[in-house]
């Protein structure tokens, strides 16, 4: 009603452990738990300065200046930041580009508009599939690879049975084929061949590992 996301704010559900997806999302599990439980404090002295560097880097400095600010003045800088130039992603994607005096003021007080809220959640969840459907094919292609070094063919069989089941309810292009297995073996070999002591090195850079940090 009033355009602004304060259920994630205020309620007395999830007194005890509050799911912030955007932010899980963002550091990790490790991580969201020990901001969950420590609040800001760890936070402000273990996770930000590390994120700002990140920013830092990668030419986001306005953002990192901001990661590194309490919330009393990184609030306005975000809503005048938002009324300026919208609400973009680190790699300048708009999330939502206008934003009335209202919408601004509500950030500057700490609340996130909820149009952009929904934005967030959505891209979350949407990403969150994609990365368990990507976990899945390539630990299936693991699990097919290690029988057949082991030639056991019983594993091979049973492995090939649930690639047939992921098939069943994934998109064509994403299915695992006798191309894909193939492939998948391939690499598989090529890294263990371009491994030092069973660490996958890159073959661009594993000649300059081997005579600079070797030792």
């Amino acid at each position: 009603m009033i355009g602004v996301d304060i259920a994630s704010r205020t309620g007395f559900n999830g007194m005890i452990w509050r799911s912030d997806e955007r932010r899980l999302s963002e550091v990790g599990m490790g991580p969201y738990i020990a901001e969950h439980f420590f609040g800001p404090a760890y936070q402000a002295v273990f996770i930000n300065p590390t994120r700002a560097a990140e920013l830092f880097s990668q030419g986001q400095s306005y953002r990192a200046v901001e990661t590194m600010l309490p919330s009393f003045v990184k609030n306005p800088l975000k809503g005048f930041r938002f009324a300026t130039e919208g609400a973009l992603t680190t790699n300048g994607v708009p999330l939502k580009e206008d934003f009335n005096a209202y919408e601004s003021f509500s950030q500057i007080l700490g609340f996130t508009n909820a149009e952009l809220a929904e934005t967030y959640a959505r891209a979350n969840s949407m990403k969150k599939a994609e990365q368990k459907l990507t976990s899945k094919k390539t630990s299936l292609l693991d699990l097919l690879y290690l029988a057949r070094m082991s030639n056991d063919s019983e594993g091979m069989a049973e492995v090939n049975e649930k690639i047939n089941k992921f098939n069943e309810v994934v998109p064509g292009p994403f299915r695992i084929t006798e191309d894909t297995k193939a492939r998948s073996y391939r690499q598989h070999v090529q890294r263990g061949k371009d491994s030092i002591d069973g660490v996958y090195i890159n073959k661009n850079v594993r000649q300059y590992i081997e005579e600079n940090y070797s030792d």
